[in-house]
């Protein structure tokens, strides 16, 4: 799919802020539900496992995007 393509060299742009980086855990979110939306789960499920280990640690357990990644990565 051309549009994960683009996803994930997005992801590469936001690399070099840090690993993380609003930008670039954003874009990696992205990246994950692009993935799982395309039916690739077993791709999608480390990349959302790494940003919501992230998200947890910055933001807390009761974070909204907290939140939304957990039932993201649930579904």
């Amino acid at each position: 799919m051309a549009g994960i393509g683009l996803v994930r060299a997005n992801v590469e742009c936001y690399g070099g802020r840090g690993r993380d980086h609003l930008s670039r855990l954003t874009a990696l979110g992205n990246l994950a539900s692009a993935l799982g939306e395309n039916g690739e789960t077993a791709e999608a499920e480390p990349v959302f496992r790494e940003v919501l280990a992230t998200r947890t640690r910055f933001h807390g357990t009761e974070h909204p995007r907290t939140l939304q990644l957990s039932a993201n990565l649930a579904t």
